[in-house]
């Protein structure tokens, strides 16, 4: 995670305020499509649908 975000305080505040959690659709957010949205400042993915 470090490597993805580097000593950018910007990119690691926007990692603080994703949207995923414990529980519900958030929590099947990528790891990874969550530390590129930080990264590159982009939008948050959407969670998968549900089943």
């Amino acid at each position: 995670m470090r490597a993805s975000l580097g000593s950018d305080q910007d990119a690691w505040d926007r990692f603080a305020s994703c949207p995923a959690t414990h529980s519900g659709p958030a929590a099947w957010l990528r790891l990874g499509d969550l530390l590129d949205a930080a990264a590159k400042g982009t939008p948050w993915s959407k969670p998968p649908a549900g089943r």
